[in-house]
């Protein structure tokens, strides 16, 4: 009884990633301005109807994923603030300085969510803290933007094999 089981799901998976081919082929078309209006239109159509079933998450994981970033934030907030508001450059960051950082961050961010592509506000809001360090002429302290960036090169392997691991746990 198991082999059918997972062939079920395996058909189940593979039948989701040929919807999802459909639902990107469809949004690559409803913005293409070379093709007709009313071929556009329909793959906008087509594009809201199909994409449901294979561009969601459940309840659950969202909840959880919510618990989960509030309370990593609750315990290591003063530590990434410390980091990146004291340590980053030479010198401590200015308020305005501060401002210019979330000034340009939150532009990024918006115009990321207006295209879709996908960005990390951690770099976004480090990469604008240390340029308003540099522009400011504090300058940045070399050994913390390196330890900063080996965290980043660290931190998605280790989130792979953890997230395989737990899956496997779960599954």
């Amino acid at each position: 009884m198991r082999p059918a089981r997972d062939g079920e799901r395996a058909a189940r998976s593979q039948l989701r990633g040929y919807v999802y081919d459909i639902v990107s082929e469809m949004k690559y078309v409803s913005q293409q301005k070379s093709v007709p209006a009313a071929q556009r239109k329909q793959a906008a159509d087509l594009l809201k109807s199909m994409s449901a079933p294979v561009e969601y998450a459940p309840w659950w994981v969202r909840i959880l994923s919510a618990i989960c970033l509030g309370a990593g934030t609750m315990v290591g907030y003063r530590r990434v603030v410390r980091t990146l508001g004291e340590r980053l450059g030479r010198q401590s960051m200015t308020p305005g300085q501060g401002a210019s950082a979330e000034l340009i961050g939150s532009v990024l961010i918006g115009t990321a969510g207006f295209t879709g592509l996908p960005v990390s506000t951690t770099h976004i809001f480090t990469s604008g803290i240390a340029g308003t360090m540099a522009a400011s002429g504090q300058g940045v302290q070399t050994g913390m933007l390196v330890r900063i960036c080996m965290t980043w090169l660290v931190t998605l392997p280790v989130t792979i094999v953890l997230a395989g691991g737990l899956f496997y746990l779960l599954d």
